[in-house]
C-alpha cells in the first residue's frame, strides 16, 4: 500500500512537470511563431531589403528565443501572460507603426536634388586624411599617458579602473578621475569619424576604387581603438562594425538598383557572422582587464536570453512608472548631462543584476523595460510608435533621395539603425537620441563633409553614374 501511494504520487510529480514544461515550451513555441510570421511580412513588404526598421527590430529576438529553449531550466524561463502579451504586442506594434509610416512618407513629395554626372571617381586630398590620422594617433597617445598616469598601473588595469569608476559616477557617486576638458573633445570628435570613415570605406569598396583605401582602414582602426581605450566599453566599437556592414548593404543595393536578391547562404554567413561577433564580445571585454568566468554557451546566453529572463522578472514585479526625471531610463544619458550642469538630481539607476540558480544574468532588460519602467505600458506604445516613425522616416528619405557624396542622412540612419537592432538586449534606441554625443556625432560628420567637399579632385579614368538610393 505504502510503496502504490508513494509510486502514484511521484508518478503525478513526474506528470506535472512535464507539464509545466510543455507549458513553457508553448510560450515560446508561441513567440517564435510569432516573430517568423512577422519577418516574413516584413519581407514582403520591404522589397527584398533586410535592412529596413521593422526587419533589424524584429530579427535580434529570433536568436533570442532560439536560445531560451536550451534554458528552460537552467534559468527557470517561465514567461508570464504579460510578458508574452508586451512581446507580442510590442513586436506586431512596430511592424505596424512602421509599415504606416513608409505609406505616409511615400506619399510626400519632394523636391528631388540634381546631380550632374561626373567622370570618374571621387578623390579626397591626401593630406586632409593624413592630418586627421595624425590627429588620431595623438589622441591615442594622450589617452594613454591620462590613463596610465592618473591610476599609476598598467593600461588594461588603468581602463578597467575609469570604466568602473565611471560607473560608479553613473550610480550617483562621486568621480575621483575627470578626463580633461581638451581630451573629451578629442575623443568625441575621433570616435565620431569613425561611422564617416566607414562611410567612406565601403563607398570605395563597392564602387571598386582602391583610392585612399589604406589610409581610410588606418583612420577607422583609430577611431575605434580611441572609443575603446577611452571607456572600456565594447559596444561603440561593435555599434561601429554593424554600421559600416549597413553602409555596404546601403551602397551595394543602391548600386544595383536593388535587383539582387539575398541568397540562403548569405544569410547563413551574416548568422555566423553575429555569433563570432558575441563571441568578440567575450574577447574584447578580458582585454579591457574584465574577469568572466562563462563558457561561451552561457556567455552567449547572457546577451541574448537572459535579457528576456530580466524582463520577465521585472513585469511581475509590476513596479511601473517613475515619479521625478532622475529616475528615467529612457532619458538616462540626458539626466546624466543636465546634472553634471546642476538641473537635476543626480541619476538613480534601475538596472539591477539578477541570480538564478546561482547564476549572474546580468542586468540587461530588453528595450521594452525602459518604456515600461518610465511611463507604464502607455509609455512603450508611444516610444515604439515614435521609434519606428523616425527610423522609417530616415529610410524613406535616403532610399529617395540620389547618393551624395558625403550623405550625412545615410551615416545617421546607420548610427541609429544598428542602436535599434539591440533592441532585444537593451534600449540603445532612444537613448542615443537624447544624448549630446548625438550632436557631437552629427556636427563631426557634416564638419568632415565640408572639408572633403572643398578638397574633391576629379579623376578621369573610371566612368561611374551617380548612386540611386531607391526606385
Amino acid at each position: 500500500m505504502f510503496t502504490s501511494g508513494l509510486r502514484d504520487k511521484n508518478l503525478i510529480l513526474f506528470r506535472f512537470k512535464n507539464a509545466w514544461g510543455d507549458a513553457i515550451m508553448l510560450q515560446l513555441i508561441i513567440w517564435l511563431a510569432v516573430l517568423i510570421v512577422l519577418l516574413l511580412f516584413c519581407y514582403y513588404i520591404s522589397d527584398r531589403r533586410i535592412i529596413t526598421p521593422e526587419i533589424l527590430f524584429i530579427a535580434g529576438f529570433v536568436p533570442q528565443v532560439l536560445q531560451a529553449f536550451f534554458y528552460i531550466k537552467k534559468w527557470e524561463i517561465e514567461l508570464s501572460d504579460d510578458t508574452l502579451a508586451v512581446l507580442i504586442f510590442g513586436g506586431v506594434l512596430f511592424v505596424a507603426a512602421s509599415w504606416m509610416a513608409a505609406q505616409f512618407f511615400k506619399r510626400i513629395k519632394r523636391k528631388s536634388h540634381v546631380h550632374k554626372n561626373r567622370q570618374g571617381t571621387l578623390k579626397i586630398d591626401k593630406k586632409i586624411l593624413l592630418a586627421f590620422t595624425a590627429f588620431e594617433v595623438f589622441t591615442i597617445l594622450l589617452t594613454i599617458y591620462f590613463l596610465i598616469s592618473a591610476y599609476g598601473t598598467s593600461l588594461q588595469r588603468a581602463i578597467y579602473l575609469f570604466r568602473a569608476q565611471s560607473m560608479v559616477g553613473y550610480h550617483g557617486n562621486d568621480i575621483e578621475v575627470h578626463m580633461p576638458g581638451f581630451l573629451r573633445i578629442c575623443k568625441r570628435v575621433t570616435t565620431g569619424s569613425g561611422f564617416f570613415w566607414a562611410y567612406l570605406l565601403m563607398q570605395r569598396i563597392v564602387l571598386k576604387s582602391k583610392d585612399d583605401r589604406g589610409i581610410l582602414i588606418a583612420n577607422l582602426l583609430m577611431s575605434a581603438i580611441n572609443g575603446f581605450i577611452s571607456t572600456g566599453g565594447r559596444k561603440g566599437v561593435f555599434q561601429l562594425i554593424i554600421a559600416a556592414l549597413m553602409d555596404l548593404y546601403l551602397l551595394y543595393g543602391a548600386n544595383t538598383g536593388w535587383n539582387k536578391k539575398i541568397r540562403f547562404k548569405t544569410i547563413l554567413k551574416l548568422i555566423t557572422l553575429g555569433f563570432a561577433f558575441v563571441g568578440g564580445f567575450k574577447i574584447a571585454g578580458e582585454a579591457a582587464g574584465r574577469t568572466i568566468n562563462f563558457d561561451f554557451g552561457d556567455y552567449l546566453a547572457v546577451y541574448l536570453t537572459a535579457p528576456l529572463k530580466n524582463l520577465d522578472i521585472f513585469i511581475r514585479r509590476g513596479d511601473f512608472g517613475i515619479t521625478n526625471i532622475s529616475q528615467s531610463v529612457s532619458f538616462a544619458h540626458l539626466v546624466q548631462y543636465l546634472n553634471a550642469r546642476g538641473f537635476l538630481q543626480p541619476y538613480q539607476d534601475s538596472f539591477t543584476y539578477n541570480r538564478v540558480n546561482g547564476f549572474n544574468i546580468g542586468n540587461a532588460y530588453t528595450m521594452y523595460f525602459s518604456y515600461i519602467h518610465d511611463f507604464g505600458y502607455s509609455g512603450m506604445v508611444i516610444f515604439i510608435i515614435f521609434s519606428a516613425g523616425l527610423c522609417q522616416y530616415l529610410f524613406q528619405r535616403i532610399k529617395k533621395n540620389s547618393a551624395y557624396d558625403i550623405p550625412v542622412a545615410t551615416i545617421l540612419y546607420s548610427y541609429l539603425a544598428s542602436n535599434l537592432a539591440f533592441s532585444f538586449f537593451g534600449n540603445f534606441f532612444i537613448t542615443s537620441i537624447f544624448d549630446t554625443t548625438l550632436i557631437w556625432n552629427v556636427l563631426v560628420w557634416l564638419g568632415l563633409g565640408f572639408i572633403m567637399k572643398k578638397r574633391f579632385v576629379l579623376k578621369t579614368r573610371v566612368r561611374i553614374s551617380p548612386l540611386k538610393m531607391g526606385k
